[in-house]
């Protein structure tokens, strides 16, 4: 294979693990429209966690990212539709599970920094602090539990 074929396929290997995690695991955003955000349903990390095993037509995946939820929040789990940052999945700090309403799965909020995590996750009953490694070997539950 020529080196533009292989950077051709690495370019499309990343594109489609942005297009999953922003799909799957980072939330929903309509760019500038307004929107309501109580129509907001942000999909849940454990749903992206699901499909990173199936294999794609567009080869195997090279990165995922996610988007970082607000540390400085006064709700965390408040809808939101104001752009954040996106960070490796390898370098985030996952919460969870947390009581997020109109989720299927086990919802997660996503932070840079583990004491941010860890603060976070003292405000909710059972909730954990977990690193990628540690949050893909956790098995997967259809409920909030």
């Amino acid at each position: 294979m020529t080196r533009r074929g292989t950077r051709r396929r690495t370019a499309h290997r990343i594109a489609a693990g942005l297009l999953v995690a922003s799909l799957l695991g980072a939330g929903c955003s309509e760019g500038r429209k307004r929107i309501d955000p109580a129509s907001v349903r942000p999909q849940p990390i454990g749903d992206l966690l699901a499909y990173l095993p199936e294999p794609s037509s567009h080869g195997d995946l090279v990165a995922v990212f996610v988007e970082e939820n607000d540390p400085g929040a006064a709700d965390p789990l408040k809808a939101e539709t104001a752009e954040r940052p996106w960070l490796l999945a390898s370098q985030a700090w996952f919460v969870g599970p947390v009581p997020r309403e109109r989720i299927m799965g086990t919802p997660y909020l996503v932070y840079r920094r583990r004491e941010d995590a860890e603060r976070i996750a003292r405000r909710y009953e059972g909730a954990r602090v977990f690193d990628w490694k540690a949050l893909r070997a956790r098995p997967l539950r259809g409920s909030n539990r």
